[in-house]
């Protein structure tokens, strides 16, 4: 935006393509050139992504959310931990375990 100070027609390009930017845990870093590809999220809900034992889509939604994602609850009150431990996704739950431990408190 610096760069385009007293330039409107490239703040109107800028704007109106602005909405189809990446989520900041999509976007290169000095970590993740551009060359390489971004991890997408495939599930954007954590109770989705604990049903079907997406663990990429678990941990990216932590680190773009926070832990305490974690304490989210359902409609029957669980929480991904408690619904993970019902489906049996060892993988999700030590994700989660190791992330927060006081999960094993809910």
């Amino acid at each position: 935006w610096d760069k385009a100070e007293g330039k409107p027609e490239i703040r109107e390009i800028m704007q109106k393509y602005k909405r189809y930017a990446a989520f900041p845990t999509q976007q290169p870093s000095a970590k993740t050139p551009p060359n390489v590809p971004q991890p997408q999220i495939k599930h954007t809900d954590i109770f989705e992504a604990v049903k079907a034992a997406d663990e990429q889509s678990v941990r990216l939604l932590i680190e773009r959310d926070g832990k305490d994602i974690l304490d989210k609850r359902d409609n029957a009150g669980d929480t991904p931990f408690l619904e993970d431990a019902l489906y049996g996704h060892v993988g999700v739950m030590s994700l989660m375990y190791e992330t927060k431990p006081d999960v094993l408190q809910q």
